[in-house]
């Protein structure tokens, strides 16, 4: 449970930067919440909160060069 509150706390922080929430981050906390209290299989969580981890790098990395975000995003 510890995992999921830090993994919150960041994607709360992303959001507050980029002034938006973010659907992706919304969704991403409250699957995994999910799947923390339905199914807690080690590899299945392990598995998601790696990608999970992908997603929030690669949104830090946009907030770095919100520019090339804008563009990818067309």
């Amino acid at each position: 449970m510890k995992i999921f509150i830090v993994i919150l706390f960041k994607s709360r922080q992303v959001c507050k930067v980029r002034g938006t929430l973010n659907k992706f981050y919304q969704s991403a906390s409250l699957i995994y919440l999910h799947s923390t209290l339905m199914d807690p299989g080690i590899l299945w969580l392990g598995n998601f909160r790696k990608s999970w981890e992908h997603q929030l790098h690669r949104g830090i990395k946009a907030l770095q060069n919100p520019w090339r975000q804008s563009l990818s995003r067309q």
